[in-house]
Parts: C-alpha cells; sequence; structure tokens
C-alpha cells in the first residue's frame, strides 16, 4: 500500500511540475502503455438543484451516471520504472463516455473516509499517455470519489461538491484485471 501511494504521488508530482514563465502549456507524458489493474465501479443517481455550472446541470434529476475508479499501472518507455495511479471514467446511462480524468490529489480522514480527487486538465490519451492540458479553454475543475470507513459507502461529488448519492447494490470492486486503455503510438517520443 505504502509503495502504491509512494508511486502515486510520484506520478502526481511530475503532471505538476512548474509551468515555465507565466504561460500555461500542455504537457505530454508518453508511456509505453497504461492499464487498468483493479476497479471499483457503482452508479450514483443526479441529485435535483444542481447549480447551472455544474458540468452535470443539463441532466434530468434522478438520471443515472455509471462512476468507475481504476487503479492503473503506467508502463514506463524502455527501462523508466512503472508507475501506479488512478483513473476516474464517469459514462451517462447508455454507456458513452462523460469524463475521463487521472488523478490530481487524494487524502484519508483516518476512521472516517478516503477521497480521491479527479482533475480537468489531466487525462488519458489513448495513442501516447498521460496529457496535462495547462491552457485548458473552460477552466479547471475537479470532480471527487469519496469512500466512508465507517459504512462502507461511496459516493460522487462534481465540481461544485454536490453529492451523487449510490444507487444501493450497484457497487463493485474487481481484481486482477489487465485492461489495456493507452498504448504508445509516437515511439517513444511525445507528439
Amino acid at each position: 500500500m505504502k509503495r502504491m501511494l509512494a508511486a502515486s504521488f510520484a506520478v502526481i508530482a511530475t503532471l505538476f511540475s512548474s509551468l515555465s514563465g507565466a504561460q500555461a502549456e500542455t504537457l505530454v507524458y508518453p508511456f509505453d502503455a497504461i492499464t487498468i489493474v483493479s476497479a471499483t465501479a457503482f452508479d450514483a443517481e443526479v441529485p435535483a438543484g444542481l447549480p447551472s455550472g455544474s458540468r452535470f446541470a443539463a441532466l434530468p434529476a434522478g438520471s443515472l451516471l455509471h462512476v468507475y475508479m481504476g487503479e492503473i499501472v503506467l508502463h514506463g518507455i524502455g527501462d523508466a520504472a512503472d508507475s501506479e495511479s488512478h483513473v476516474l471514467i464517469v459514462t451517462d446511462a447508455a454507456g458513452a463516455d462523460l469524463f475521463r480524468f487521472v488523478i490530481n490529489h487524494y487524502s484519508l480522514d483516518e476512521k472516517v473516509s478516503r477521497t480521491w480527487s479527479f482533475a480537468s486538465h489531466i487525462t488519458i490519451d489513448p495513442k501516447v499517455g498521460v496529457v496535462k492540458d495547462g491552457a485548458q479553454s473552460d477552466g479547471f475543475f475537479s470532480f471527487h470519489v469519496r469512500e466512508s470507513l465507517v459504512d462502507g459507502g461511496w459516493v460522487f461529488l462534481d465540481e461544485h461538491g454536490a453529492v451523487f448519492a449510490t444507487v444501493p447494490g450497484t457497487i463493485r470492486t474487481r481484481t486482477g484485471l489487465d485492461e489495456t486503455i493507452s498504448v504508445n503510438e509516437t515511439g517513444g517520443t511525445a507528439p
């Protein structure tokens, strides 16, 4: 567990290294491949009364979202070490992708909850690896997944902190996965 957290923090630190000058730029971090090795998924219900700025405000209250949080392995190029991280995939009830973000922050409130935060400007390009869009035109935002350490429940939170309740009986955890979500087609270099 400590190794996984240390590797996740190393990836996060790399992704958030200082940008040169005052200009934001897009940074590409190529990997040989990115695979999902375990995942927790659940269905969440869109609550009523979302702020108009919510990324989900256009969806009717009661609509279902599928929230999928996967532990990923970023396979280093050549002799580079592999590292671990997390990805969030949110789809609508029909299975269409709405968002795919890489973890930005993890927090633990001991004996209460664990929270993973996923940033809109850190994504996975299926043909290269991780992309950090420092010039995101519609602003930066984060979604959150929280696990209660008290009752084992999970919730999804939008960028305004609105809680999307989990549909009872839909929480599923899978381990031993080997699902490839990115394969580098650039020969080991950024495009």
